[in-house]
């Protein structure tokens, strides 16, 4: 079943479902433009504010223990530096694909300063990488030592234990660069 726009200037030409059955829009080619163009032009603030958030991860990279700022740091760091996607738990539920928040245990091994990550990530890509922090890879090490499978976790003030979600980290760097999330 599709719809189709009967304005040939209307944003959403086309909807319909993919073979999954999950809902897929067909764009006016303008409306793709415009929002790239307002897309690309928010970038020019995160790209100012960037070395005020890496000084912040460096902070907090620094504090003691595994609380929420210092792994919400550690992740924020290997998304600077790794460019791995973000992570949504839909698509680690349906798909087995991850991202930083919904890595396992098992998706990261740490021999001395050396963390080697492989994992499968949106559609079906293969990550394989190697990368050394003495810094981070102490701090992942311990998040790999409580107890269940969600690599990133915290310990927050009740010493309970919460995973890294998309929107915590989301929340940090916006609080980091002073944008909204």
């Amino acid at each position: 079943q599709v719809w189709i726009c009967r304005d040939d200037k209307g944003h959403i030409q086309a909807i319909g479902r993919d073979a999954r059955g999950r809902r897929q829009y067909l764009y006016h080619p303008d409306w793709l433009s415009m929002r790239d163009e307002a897309k690309f032009s928010s970038l020019v603030p995160f790209a100012q504010a960037l070395p005020a958030m890496r000084q912040q991860v460096d902070r907090d990279l620094r504090r003691h223990g595994l609380p929420r700022e210092r792994v919400l740091a550690v992740v924020v760091w290997l998304l600077d530096n790794t460019l791995i996607r973000i992570g949504n738990p839909a698509y680690a539920r349906d798909n087995g694909s991850f991202g930083l928040t919904t890595l396992r245990d098992k998706h990261v091994e740490i021999v001395g300063s050396t963390l080697r990550f492989m994992f499968k990530g949106k559609s079906g890509k293969e990550w394989k990488l190697k990368l050394a922090d003495r810094r981070v890879a102490a701090i992942v090490r311990n998040t790999q030592d409580l107890p269940g499978q969600t690599l990133f976790q915290y310990v927050d003030d009740n010493a309970d234990r919460a995973s890294v979600t998309s929107h915590a980290v989301n929340a940090y760097n916006g609080d980091i660069c002073g944008f909204s999330s």
